[in-house]
């Protein structure tokens, strides 16, 4: 089952032409990546703080589908595409809350790294539970 969120569109984020600024789209879909874990039994803070396991984002391909302006809701669901040893890709769609129209569709892949020597390290069985309890 994928999991869900929503994030408001505040003034900041929006450019010259009163819509989303488009980098703003990967902070709210890394909030939704964080409010996953933090929804969980896993809190974020504590995988990087405590654990010391990280998860850059390597590679991400977005599709731009539809504007979002300011006042407007993100509504975004996320699921795992593919979970590997050492990374996995997740799957957004997000839709604005007053129509249903997609206004993005993203695939992000994150590598499972140790934050004290910044080298790969396989997704702990923890995580990778976690992880599948959302694939597509």
């Amino acid at each position: 089952m994928a999991f869900e969120t929503s994030v408001a569109v505040r003034f900041g984020d929006v450019d010259h032409a009163g819509i989303l600024y488009y980098p703003r789209y990967y902070i709210y879909l890394h909030d939704c990546f964080e409010n996953f874990f933090d929804q969980s039994s896993i809190r974020y803070v504590d995988l990087v703080d405590r654990r010391r396991i990280g998860f850059p984002t390597v590679h991400v391909e977005s599709d731009h589908k539809a504007p979002m302006r300011w006042g407007d809701t993100l509504d975004v669901t996320m699921s795992v595409a593919r979970l590997g040893e050492r990374s996995a890709t997740f799957q957004y769609v997000g839709r604005r809350r007053r129509d249903g129209v997609v206004a993005i569709h993203a695939k992000i892949t994150i590598a499972c790294l140790n934050m004290d020597t910044f080298t790969a390290l396989e997704i702990p069985d923890d995580l990778r539970a976690l992880f599948s309890s959302i694939a597509a």
